[in-house]
Formats: C-alpha cells, sequence, structure tokens
C-alpha cells in the first residue's frame, strides 16, 4: 500500500477509534464497531518486513511475499470499507430514535444532509490531523532529539 494510503486509512482508524470512544454505551451496535474497528486497526499496523530482510529472500518467495503483501493490504482497505458502512448504518439507527425522542420525524433526505455534513466534518478532521502529522514528522527531523544529541 502506498504511504500516502496507509496514513489516510489509519488516521481514519483513528479518528473512528475517538468517535466511538465518547459514544454513550446507549448507542447501537457500540461494541460491534468498536471490535471492528480494532481489527480494521491490526491490519494497519502489522509488522513491516524492512529491505534488508527482502535481500535474503530468493526470487519465489519474494514473489509470494508481495503477493500476500498485496492480499493484506486489500483485505485492510475492506475492513475500512465495512466499519464506514457499519457506523453509517448505526447512525441511521441511533438519529431514527434520537429524532423520533424530539419530535421530528426521520426521513431520507434529512439523513443524506447530516451524512453529507458528517462527511465533511471528517474529511477537515482528517486534513488537519494529517497536517499535524506532517508538522511533527518534519519536527522530530529537525530537532537534536532525533540525532540523539540532548
Amino acid at each position: 500500500m502506498h504511504p500516502s494510503k496507509w496514513t489516510d486509512q489509519a488516521l481514519q482508524a483513528f479518528l473512528y477509534e475517538r468517535l466511538f470512544g465518547v459514544m454513550p454505551d446507549t448507542f447501537p451496535n457500540l461494541r460491534e464497531l468498536r471490535i471492528q474497528i480494532a481489527k480494521w486497526q491490526r491490519l494497519l499496523h502489522r509488522p513491516m518486513v524492512g529491505g534488508l530482510a527482502l535481500l535474503g529472500m530468493d526470487k519465489s518467495a519474494r514473489k509470494k511475499w508481495r503477493k500476500d503483501e498485496g492480499m493484506r493490504d486489500a483485505q485492510a482497505v475492506q475492513q475500512g470499507k465495512k466499519v464506514r458502512l457499519l457506523a453509517e448504518r448505526t447512525f441511521k439507527e441511533w438519529l431514527r430514535l434520537e429524532w423520533a425522542k424530539s419530535g421530528h420525524a426521520y426521513t431520507n433526505k434529512k439523513f443524506r444532509i447530516w451524512q453529507k455534513a458528517f462527511d465533511t466534518g471528517m474529511k477537515e478532521s482528517l486534513g488537519r490531523a494529517k497536517a499535524q502529522f506532517a508538522d511533527r514528522k518534519v519536527e522530530r527531523l529537525i530537532t537534536k532529539h532525533f540525532y540523539g544529541e540532548r
């Protein structure tokens, strides 16, 4: 997986983890969402094989490793889609209940408007998180702590 795509996936998983970490226990499917998000994070944060380890492999072993790596990347992307769909269904169910409590009628049109605002907010949060991640990375590279000096 390309590093920028991996970063996007990892930050999205983190944002979903934080979002559903603050939801009340009465939120529907909360346990299932947390399990699926944890699975997504495990798929994204698996140990990486370095270049030197690849040099020690013969040609067929490298080919098998690349094939397996591609399958794991595809599985991580698929898990992300599964989490997003589960979150959408869960929010739909939760909003149906919450809007009924407040006397508002639930309609698919209202949900699409809410979902568009939610998606926009997630994209903005992802953009801010990527910028903070990049700033920290640059800061670590230019400080003396990176080189072991104090």
